[in-house]
């Protein structure tokens, strides 16, 4: 019996002997300049895009552009039958010469009554008579002038020019299409230029208006639909002047300069925004670990015992947290490894050097 106890006391002294306090790295927090990126999804619209719709009722008798073509400002895109609104300015060109010579005639008339009447041979009423006629007549001259100049607009409407420089759409009518008043024949749209409507939480769109503030350039870049950076730099130029109650989002609008028209009316993408952080206090992702949805690290003390302290990150970055105040400058916080360590737990550390790329 006093064999075993013996036995059983060395297997526990060799027990002891062999625990080893296991070695780890860690940083001291510090602060620094960083900077990250943010990404919103974005609508493209073309600083000038409009539908081009007939104001007239006509055939259309001649196309002369083809869709995806770039078209000069004033240039002839379509033409419609124009015989019949000829013919009603050369109507209304004729009424009005009836009119005229009638006014000439009423305008005789007047004076020769006027005449007679400072003779007193003919009597007032008949000298009102002769007036009111000329006043008739001459209202109706200036309708019939009316009349041709809506004529004319009319004829004139049958040739649609481009308002401004642009590449023409889809043409959905064809040559001998009855095309009715409002119909739509293409619409045109200058890239030149576009706009990026994208949305942000009303957190950043307080960030934003407080640089557009104090006037500092916001400069965006464009991410294409093919994940590649388009190679102009935009800027913020305004937002919506209301958030959306049900997403706390806002509209803002960036504007590219597009010279080579590869981004099209319609098109998406991504807005990439870099924001810059003056010195924020950084931790790596790495050094932290989750507790039902809480995040912590393990600092040392004096003695090597640790001790979890919760964080509250106000920004998450691509390999990095920004923290506020729960750390200090002289904390040892364990840099790797954490999931293997207990609380209370003795260990031993080395220094650990945090990589510059912390963003």
């Amino acid at each position: 019996m006093a064999t075993c106890v013996c036995i059983g006391l060395i297997s526990c002294e060799n027990a002891q002997d062999t625990t080893v306090t296991q070695t780890y790295t860690y940083f001291k927090p510090s602060y620094k300049d960083t900077s990250y990126t943010v990404e919103y999804v974005a609508e493209i619209q073309a600083v000038q895009n409009i539908e081009i719709r007939s104001k007239i009722d006509g055939y259309l008798t001649d196309i002369y552009v083809d869709e995806g073509q770039f078209a000069k400002k004033g240039q002839l895109l379509f033409r419609l039958a124009d015989l019949g609104y000829k013919q009603e300015l050369q109507k209304a060109k004729s009424s009005k010469k009836i009119i005229e010579a009638e006014v000439r005639s009423a305008s005789i008339e007047f004076e020769n009554t006027k005449s007679l009447f400072q003779k007193n041979i003919l009597s007032k009423t008949e000298l009102d008579i002769a007036e009111a006629k000329l006043q008739a007549l001459e209202a109706q001259l200036e309708e019939a002038e009316v009349l041709i100049a809506q004529a004319a607009l009319n004829l004139s409407l049958t040739e649609i020019k481009a308002p401004f420089d642009g590449y023409v759409n889809r043409i959905p009518n064809k040559i001998g299409s009855l095309i009715e008043e409002g119909s739509l024949l293409t619409s045109l749209s200058d890239n030149n230029e576009i706009f990026a409507y994208f949305y942000v939480p009303e957190n950043d769109y307080l960030d934003f208006i407080n640089e557009m503030d104090a006037n500092e350039a916001t400069k965006v870049q464009f991410v294409l639909s093919n994940n590649e950076i388009f190679s102009e730099v935009g800027s913020i130029e305004t937002a919506e002047s209301q958030i959306d109650r049900t997403s706390g989002n806002i509209a803002f609008r960036a504007r590219f300069k597009n010279p080579k028209g590869l981004i099209k009316h319609g098109a998406s993408g991504k807005i990439q925004i870099r924001r810059e952080l003056k010195n924020v206090m950084l931790i790596p992702q790495q050094s932290t670990f989750e507790i039902q949805g809480n995040l912590f690290v393990f600092v040392v003390d004096e003695k090597g015992i640790t001790r979890s302290i919760k964080i509250n990150p106000s920004y998450r970055l691509s390999n990095s947290f920004v923290i506020q105040d729960e750390l200090t400058l002289d904390d040892k916080v364990i840099a790797e490894g954490v999931q293997r360590i207990k609380e209370g737990e003795q260990v031993q550390l080395k220094a650990h050097k945090l990589s510059n790329n912390s963003n």
